[in-house]
């Protein structure tokens, strides 16, 4: 499914690189306890994943390696939410089609449940492609996917500009993408419905804006016969393997293509609103965001310590880039959220540090401890070069403190 035919995809075939190690492999755990509950249960319904925690824990931990993903780009609320809604159905529909693929090797001919030790090895081979092999496919469409949303978002409906489309420029660029690269054409055109990137697994190509005035505009004909011939590929079935790229990101407010095979597995319909409801019972990212943003931004709320020259003050930036950072315990991140003011005071302070994004407004970075279910946490604090210092997100990953300086 997730190979393209390209030869990047096909020196990836046999063994993915994992990118953020730890999620997968916790992943690949989650996974395994998913497959021996059912064969504990011996059957599988869509209705199970509200029932078994589980498959819940499945669900959750495949949305929370996309959501690294999502949280890395700035993007306006209501973007970030809808795509998050996206990553969660996703990984509910793609823990619903693996247990409905392995539900079908649990009887044997006679239809008794087959030992689990007979089923042990096919079980290894399901949770190596969903969990880990796919997933490494599936992560890196959702970093390109939710970088082109976040520049969607930002792309000016001013009619001084168009978006212009540009591949990665190197000899790994496919023939059909190379075909694409400078059209040029007004935001409002329908290219950009079908065609924007990524337009294929491992894709690279990008879109950026442009004054009209230094581009010739593109035949907008020609551009979709082209963006056509790009993703269509015709596989042994009949049936066209990439005509499922022809979406916008942005525009569409999706992280994954929406006629991705998983959503036409036998029992996806049924699951879909039953993962939605899950989704909606998450701690809610919304109503978490404007309970802090009243009570701390515009209650002009200080933490004063004695370690730094200036007291901590919070943004609605800091608060939404907090709120929505993907962590082991996510839940009880965003508890301690609430009370981040009071947290800050008796946290423990590491010291200073280079700003890990290299942002020119930004001095150093004040990086406090604190534990959340055995998990050590960061709470990262940006000072600018003006002197203030703004609280500005939490993170479970050990890279925000390599170079802290007391």
């Amino acid at each position: 499914m997730y190979n393209c035919g390209c030869v990047d995809c096909k020196n990836n075939a046999s063994q993915l690189n994992l990118s953020i190690g730890d999620s997968f492999k916790q992943l690949l755990n989650v996974g395994k306890n998913a497959f021996k509950r059912l064969h504990e249960i011996g059957t599988y319904k869509p209705e199970d994943l509200k029932n078994e925690k589980v498959y819940q824990d499945l669900i959750n931990q495949t949305f929370d390696v996309f959501n690294f993903a999502i949280s890395d780009n700035d993007m306006p609320n209501e973007m970030r939410t809808a795509l998050q809604e996206d990553a969660f159905l996703f990984g509910g529909l793609k823990t619903h089609a693996q247990l409905f693929e392995a539900s079908k090797l649990l009887l044997d001919d006679n239809g008794n449940l087959k030992p689990f030790r007979q089923l042990s090895n096919e079980f290894d081979k399901l949770n190596s492609s969903y969990n880990k092999n796919y997933l490494e496919a599936e992560y890196e469409f959702a970093v390109s996917s939710s970088q082109m949303a976040a520049k969607w978002s930002e792309f000016s409906n001013n009619d001084r500009y168009y978006l212009q489309y540009r591949t990665a420029g190197d000899n790994r660029v496919r023939e059909e993408h190379a075909a694409l690269s400078g059209i040029t054409l007004p935001k409002d055109d329908p290219f950009w419905s079908s065609y924007t990137p990524p337009n294929g697994w491992n894709c690279r190509c990008t879109v950026v804006e442009v004054l009209k005035d230094k581009y010739p505009l593109s035949d907008s004909v020609k551009s979709i016969t082209a963006g056509e011939k790009a993703t269509t590929q015709i596989g042994k079935e009949g049936k066209n393997r990439l005509e499922i790229f022809r979406f916008n990101p942005g525009a569409d407010k999706k992280l994954f293509p929406p006629l991705h095979p998983n959503n036409k597995i036998a029992g996806a319909k049924a699951a879909t609103p039953i993962i939605l409801t899950m989704f909606s019972e998450k701690p809610d990212f919304k109503n978490t965001k404007k309970e802090l943003i009243t009570r701390l931004v515009k209650g002009k709320v200080q933490v004063k310590r004695k370690e730094l020259n200036k007291p901590i003050t919070f943004t609605s930036k800091g608060i939404g880039d907090a709120v929505n950072k993907p962590h082991e315990f996510i839940a009880d991140k965003n508890k301690m959220l609430l009370n981040i003011d009071k947290v800050l005071k008796k946290a423990t302070y590491l010291g200073s540090e280079p700003d890990y994004k290299k942002n020119p407004m930004v001095k150093q970075i004040h990086v406090f401890e604190i534990d959340i279910k055995g998990v050590r946490t960061f709470l990262i604090n940006r000072e600018l070069t003006t002197g203030e210092i703004h609280f500005y997100s939490v993170s479970d990953g050990e890279m925000v403190i390599k170079d802290i300086k007391k």
